[in-house]
């Protein structure tokens, strides 16, 4: 018996009758599909091609298909089962038996892959056919979405691409104007997906076109389109296990319990639509309720949940290590030694032992020396399928008293860059002047250009004239940035918002019109600004907690610098010399170039898996920080583009003296990646928490934690909060509601059932007194001195 044999003694729709109810559809059966839910039948069995097809699910196959998913057996079980004519599989069968199931096996695997292929060239086939989609098509109206990437068939009906994970056309789905939806009959759709919008870090994984194009308008993640909940479970594991950074956007019903089950599993966010009082239950339905402001609430609100929660299970790395300690304060890392380029760090550690300072001052102002040094035209590629390239340009302010020799550290540092650019002002004065005894204008010669290497005066209107003839980028050198903040926005500038707009322009790059009224507007090619500048520790506490989130403060690379110590009265060390002499050569390297002009630097494949699983990295950081303290998670998320600037300046140093290589190696990568993550994420960290706080609500957390601990309270009411606490009574309602959320996110407390509907009580872990006894006494002896102090000064006003 061969495998036509077998299905033309089993007829499909007699052996699947047997299974599910079907009704006759014309020359086809239907019914409900067995293998998902549903009222409306969508499961069709066609008799002549001993086929069986679901609309909704996708769920595609021949009899054998069917009775391995409906009965959960093995493909070779069912074959057994057609042919002992019944359920028992003779799991003795002789060898000649297993021999010839295993040659109607081979069969029926051919026959399937021949359909399967031919019904995919149809639908490749039927995609390329079609045209551009019709916004004002029946079914995009009412879901009140765009098309986005969706076609249109000569028929009428949308089209949906459903690719395989190379990208390619396997399927496609029709969509009619009343919302029916077929896909193409035989094509595979198992693993298939859409795509709305570039894959910026995050995507969002989700069940169907419009509940996908929805969540797009509201949230500009990538969006990716499974077709079905079987298949969205499918690919969220897929993509998980390829690292990508996931958030699972479930329906509602018996879905959100499913996909809620693997979030947890993962460890990935999942986003569930509210009840709707239409019936609605996903997240197209909440949009046409109530707009995709509401569809994008509902992502921030699950993914500030996810985050505080993942927050605290990551506060206790070695399992649960009690309460979090709210008056700690991240420590300041050392500088470290192997990461730098060898004459960088040579250049750091001798300087600062002549000095008596601290090495990271020299290290970081060498970093921004080089960065300036080396032009803006030397580019790096990460990506192969992006065209985003960064080139070498940093910030970096050092943070200390004036004893920690701020401004002496930066002078040494930049003492080449300095005389570079006093050559280069020298001959461009030359040349200006050999250009007015030649007549100026009349000559017919443009003016010359007057390029620049630093500047100190950092207003923003001379920084304009400056980088409009410096096209490889100019470094801004500012002893004390508070004067620098002070001139913009609301530090004081009276044009704070074109000020905001042309720096931060500057940090990134790129062409920028400056129109002046009166004065005449012109082009900067390419703006371009490396920063280097000192500030004191109290004035920027000030400036970080006030300044708006735009992100202008958190491109700079913040240091802690430590106290200095006695200077002694040594010669300069020579590597200060040699430091110089790399950073005229950086000056003068050149990029790569061949036929087609400058070629951008590249990372090898191993350097690529560098920055992949970095990037990563900062991902997951900036999802637990951004609802804890959006200062910190906003300076983090630079950290992607800091990491390829820094690999350029790391590539350009270690290989001056040959012809610059195209590729960046893994060795230099994984060496830029140590010290990113190591050295200047804990300077970030160290800096952001000692500013602000671990927590948005840090003042009010902290408030309540030390009263918790002084009146040694092991239950309290939100009464007891307003009588005991008055930072807490002064607060508005929103401020207390998330500080008792990161208490409980902290482990200190839990929410208690109250007794009334309307009041809140939480209960204290025991481990809290246990762990801060020393603060805990330390805390109820500095309220006793208060109230002594209070009952001595009212006695002496009487």
């Amino acid at each position: 018996m061969n495998w036509d044999a077998i299905k033309q003694a089993n007829p499909i729709a007699d052996i699947i009758g047997q299974a599910i109810k079907l009704q006759k559809s014309g020359r086809e059966w239907k019914a409900c599909c067995p293998f998902h839910d549903e009222k409306t039948p969508s499961f069709y069995v066609i008799p002549d091609k001993q086929f069986a097809y679901c609309y909704g699910c996708g769920w595609r196959g021949d009899i054998v298909d069917f009775i391995r998913d409906y009965q959960k057996v093995s493909p070779s079980e069912a074959v057994a089962m057609l042919t002992n004519g019944g359920a028992q599989y003779a799991r003795d069968e002789s060898p000649e038996a297993a021999a010839q199931r295993a040659v109607i096996m081979e069969q029926r695997a051919e026959a399937d892959r021949i359909r399967r292929d031919m019904a995919t060239a149809e639908a490749r086939a039927t995609w390329e056919a079609a045209g551009r989609a019709d916004p004002h098509h029946p079914y995009l109206v009412r879901k009140q979405v765009e098309p986005h990437m969706a076609r249109q068939h000569g028929d009428g009906r949308l089209l949906l691409p459903i690719l395989d994970a190379a990208g390619e056309i396997i399927s496609v789905q029709f969509i009619a104007d009343d919302g029916g939806k077929k896909f193409t009959p035989g094509a595979p759709t198992g693993g298939g997906r859409a795509y709305i919008g570039i894959n910026m870090g995050r995507t969002i994984v989700c069940e169907g076109f419009a509940t996908g194009a929805s969540i797009y308008e509201a949230i500009p993640d990538q969006v990716c389109i499974a077709y079905s909940l079987n298949n969205m479970e499918r690919l969220a594991r897929e993509l998980h296990a390829e690292g990508r950074a996931i958030v699972l956007a479930s329906d509602g019903g018996n879905a959100a319990a499913r996909m809620t089950a693997l979030g947890r599993e993962l460890d990935v966010p999942v986003v569930v639509p509210p009840d709707l009082p239409n019936g609605g239950n996903d997240f197209n339905d909440l949009a046409a309720a109530a707009g995709v402001d509401a569809v994008a609430a509902s992502f921030r609100a699950a993914l500030k949940a996810y985050a505080e929660a993942k927050a605290m299970r990551e506060s206790a790395p070695d399992g649960d290590s009690g309460p979090v300690d709210l008056w700690a304060a991240p420590p300041v890392p050392e500088l470290p030694r192997g990461l730098l380029p060898p004459i960088i760090e040579r250049f750091a550690f001798e300087s600062a032992a002549q000095m008596g300072t601290d090495p990271a001052g020299f290290a970081m102002s060498a970093l921004a020396a080089c960065s300036v040094a080396i032009k803006d035209s030397i580019v790096l590629k990460p990506k192969q399928h992006e065209s985003w390239t960064e080139s070498a340009r940093i910030w970096v302010m050092l943070i200390g008293t004036p004893s920690t020799r701020k401004s002496p550290m930066m002078a040494r540092t930049v003492a080449r860059i300095k005389k570079l650019d006093a050559a280069m002002l020298y001959g461009a004065n030359k040349a200006l002047a050999d250009w007015q005894d030649n007549g100026g204008p009349k000559s017919g010669d443009p003016r010359p250009a007057t390029p620049r290497l630093r500047i100190e005066d950092a207003t923003t209107e001379a920084a304009q004239e400056i980088c409009k003839d410096s096209p490889n980028g100019i470094m801004v050198l500012q002893d004390e940035l508070t004067g620098f903040f002070g001139r913009i926005e609301k530090y004081g500038g009276k044009s704070g918002g074109a000020d905001r707009s042309f720096w931060l322009q500057a940090y990134g790059g790129g062409q920028y019109a400056v129109n002046r009224i009166g004065r005449g507007s012109f082009l900067i090619d390419n703006l371009s600004v490396t920063m280097l500048g000192g500030i004191q520790p109290g004035p920027l506490r000030s400036l970080v907690s006030e300044a708006q989130d735009d992100g202008l403060i958190q491109r700079f690379i913040p240091v802690l610098l430590q106290k200095a110590e006695r200077d002694r009265d040594i010669a300069t060390p020579p590597v200060a010399d040699e430091f110089g002499d790399m950073v005229e050569a950086l000056h003068n390297l050149e990029p790569p170039r061949n036929f087609f002009g400058v070629q951008p630097l590249t990372f090898s494949e191993g350097a690529r898996a560098v920055r992949e699983a970095l990037a990563d990295d900062h991902y997951r950081f900036v999802l637990v920080m951004e609802q804890m303290n959006s200062k910190l998670a906003t300076h983090i998320g630079k950290f992607d583009g800091l990491f390829v600037r820094l690999c350029v300046i790391w590539h350009c140093v270690e290989t001056l003296g040959i012809d610059l290589p195209l590729e960046v190696s893994e060795g230099t990568a994984r060496r830029v990646a140590a010290f990113l993550t190591t050295y200047i994420r804990r300077h970030s960290m160290a800096f952001y928490i000692d500013a602000l706080g671990v927590s948005q609500y840090d003042d009010l957390v902290k408030e309540v934690g030390a009263w918790i601990l002084a009146h040694k309270t092991v239950q309290f009411s939100e009464g007891d909060l307003q009588r005991g606490v008055r930072a807490y009574r002064n607060a508005d309602p929103i401020k207390r509601e998330e500080a008792m959320k990161t208490l409980c996110g902290f482990d200190w407390c839990e929410p208690a059932e109250a007794t009334r509907k309307d009041a809140k009580k939480w209960i204290v872990r025991p481990e809290v007194h246990e762990k801060y006894a020393a603060k805990a006494e330390a805390e109820r002896v500095r309220r006793h001195e208060v109230k002594a102090l209070i009952a001595d000064a009212v006695k002496e006003s009487e």
